[in-house]
């Protein structure tokens, strides 16, 4: 099974030195729906979690002065084509949301059950509030942050990044692996659909997951979710994703901004300049490069 899917991915690869960029991005941003097991809830990350991203990477950099000499400015990656910030998505098993919301139920029952019957607010707003997307008959696809229990919150969580080279790929293209991600951790998975290159080159798609994790640590005013401890955030990605990942984790640090729990990274492209033996060695055993590919690199 392993060397199927692996040779699938290689001949891929192979492939889309066929096609241009952008027929590669539009093929791999394909809206796919999502699995009949999956919660799945479509936000939008705010301007303002970016702005404070950008903020804290010019601190990083050095300055101003330090940031046009490291990166060439700093105001050309901030540019968006939108003005709603950043798409992502929750991502989590259906079963654990629903135990979840039982949870947040009783609690909220026993808490101000009382207060609740005499006010005769009864159960119509409140089982509409708690409502699971589906059971209404819409998918889950349909799903608006408004939705969630608090208890969710409280829920591990893992802050995902998609691989794809840093120039291809999306959370449509993996969701059925980070759903996975988010059965064995029993929590919920964010990912986002950050800035892709060569568009929106370095450190656009940095800052993209540094708002992200932003978001969910300090969350504006206004959004559903609360502020989620550092403590139970994971970072993670795979591939150009895990790259992402030990760069976010670098600026988290040096930004003197609370940590995360740990990182998961899944083959980590990490090695941009490709000056390590692998890249010429493991030809036989990495799809990112085939043999004629990594004899261009000489």
């Amino acid at each position: 099974m392993y060397d199927e899917a692996f040779s699938i991915v290689r001949n891929f690869m192979d492939a889309t030195t066929d096609h241009t960029v952008e027929e590669l991005q539009k093929f791999t941003q394909l809206r796919l729906p999502a699995p009949p097991s999956a919660h799945v809830v479509r936000i939008s990350v705010p301007l303002s979690c970016c702005a404070d991203a950008a903020l804290a990477l010019v601190e990083v950099f050095g300055g101003e002065r330090e940031a046009k000499r490291v990166v060439g400015g700093v105001r050309w990656w901030q540019v968006r084509d939108s003005d709603r910030g950043i798409d992502a998505e929750w991502i989590m098993e259906k079963k654990d949301w629903r135990e979840s919301v039982r949870q947040e139920k009783v609690a909220s029952a026993t808490a101000g059950g009382e207060s609740k019957t005499r006010n005769g607010s009864g159960n119509s707003s409140y089982s509409s509030r708690w409502s699971l997307p589906g059971d209404d008959g819409s998918s889950a696809d349909d799903a608006n942050a408004n939705t969630y229990a608090p208890k969710i919150d409280e829920t591990r969580c893992l802050l995902w990044a998609h691989g794809g080279g840093y120039y291809f790929g999306s959370v449509d293209q993996e969701r059925y692996m980070i759903q996975r991600y988010a059965r064995k951790i029993h929590g919920r998975v964010f990912a986002p659909n950050y800035r892709l290159a060569p568009q929106y080159p370095f450190p656009c798609a940095l800052q993209d997951l540094l708002a992200s994790y932003l978001f969910l640590i300090r969350p504006p005013e206004g959004v559903a979710h609360r502020p989620i401890k550092p403590s139970n955030i994971v970072v993670g990605g795979d591939s150009a994703g895990g790259g992402l990942a030990i760069a976010l984790l670098q600026v988290i640090r040096d930004a003197g901004l609370p940590l995360p729990a740990g990182a998961v990274l899944v083959s980590p492209w990490c090695d941009l300049h490709h000056s390590f033996p692998s890249i010429f060695l493991n030809t036989n055993t990495v799809f990112i490069f085939s043999p004629h590919m990594a004899l261009l690199c000489e």
